[in-house]
């Protein structure tokens, strides 16, 4: 059993997970991808095999009623309590160790920031969807975070939400989990876009949606982002929504984490993108929509030095799994909370 797969074209949904497997693709396809590594969806279950956790896994399970809030919460707290003190057996933590080191070779940095995010296999598939249930991670650095926060990562997949979703759709209440380890691309501003519109279902729109600083802000639904519609067939941007943006997510040295501040006063009302930016998103999104054969979403960053010509950086891409049929699609107004919940690739606490 391979440990890491470094991030590149090739391998397989049960051993990357949904977005290890499509972070390879976006690479097949000539996309800006930041480097890094998946930890392989065996892993969990080898360390699981190699410690006591089975047992203490099937007895929190055993006690789960789906319809329980109560029962489920608690499951997943001695669940995760369990897994993230475990010990790793020395050959996993190893090969860990040795794949962050290289990572943080190839970029030249000593003890390079990363985003730590789930892949669970099955996660973002085209007709079911974990979106927002496991946990992300930004601006982790150093080997011992780095494996600390794949626990947590690991333990997402028994958070309670997750247990209560795979009951109500029949998949046990057992899942994989691979993990993946990107280095954090130093963002300027960044988002999502679809390559169809999510209030209209109208499929010759892209739809960008922007904050400052990282995209955590506009995955989890906490600020209203900036919103631009683009034309798909000739990339003319038809309208742009400037918000009045009131939250940003920065590095937080302390912590050593991506958080959420308010916005600096000078910023709220200013424009995030301009209109090159959003032409290149726009044209990144539909190529790869071309590729792919059906609507996606996908995460987007440019970076703090972006060059006018140079593409947007992609950290994630998925099928849209709920899309409005045009013609029935009733008017509706934009909710970034809804969007979280409905669309986002991940969110913290849950």
């Amino acid at each position: 059993m391979a440990t890491v797969f470094k991030i590149q074209a090739g391998g397989a949904e049960e051993f990357l997970g949904g977005k290890g497997l499509r972070l390879g693709e976006l690479v097949s396809m000539g996309c800006s991808v930041p480097k890094g590594f998946t930890v392989t969806a065996g892993v969990l279950d080898a360390v699981i095999a190699a410690t006591d956790l089975n047992t203490v896994i099937d007895a929190a399970l055993a006690e789960v009623d789906p319809k329980d809030d109560a029962s489920c919460d608690a499951a997943a707290l001695k669940i995760s309590d369990a897994i993230c003190s475990t010990q790793l057996p020395a050959e996993i933590e190893a090969d860990i160790t040795t794949a962050y080191e290289q990572l943080c070779y190839e970029t030249r940095t000593l003890t390079l920031q990363v985003a730590v995010r789930s892949s669970a296999v099955g996660e973002d598939a085209k007709d079911a969807s974990f979106a927002g249930q496991f946990e992300t991670y930004l601006g982790v650095s150093g080997t011992d975070a780095v494996i600390a926060h794949i626990k947590r990562v690991w333990a997402s997949l028994y958070n309670a939400r997750a247990i209560q979703y795979r009951a109500r759709n029949g998949l046990g209440l057992h899942g994989q989990m691979a993990v993946v380890v990107l280095e954090l691309v130093n963002a300027r501003a960044a988002g999502v876009a679809f390559s169809a519109d999510p209030l209209t279902g109208k499929r010759d729109r892209v739809v960008i949606e922007g904050n400052w600083g990282f995209g955590e802000s506009v995955v989890q639904g906490v600020v209203t982002p900036d919103r631009a519609t683009v034309d798909k067939a000739d990339l003319r941007v038809l309208d742009y929504a400037v918000a009045e943006k009131v939250i940003v997510s920065v590095y937080e040295p302390d912590q050593r984490l991506v958080v959420e501040i308010p916005m600096p006063a000078l910023f709220r009302s200013e424009p995030v993108l301009n209109d090159e930016e959003i032409t290149a998103i726009a044209k990144a999104v539909r190529e790869v929509e071309e590729t792919a054969g059906y609507p996606i979403d996908v995460e987007w960053v440019i970076p703090l030095h972006r060059q006018a010509g140079d593409a947007p950086v992609l950290v994630q891409v998925r099928p849209i799994t709920t899309l409005p049929e045009e013609e029935k699609a009733p008017a509706a107004a934009w909710n970034p909370a809804a969007y979280a919940s409905k669309y986002a690739f991940g969110q913290k606490n849950g």
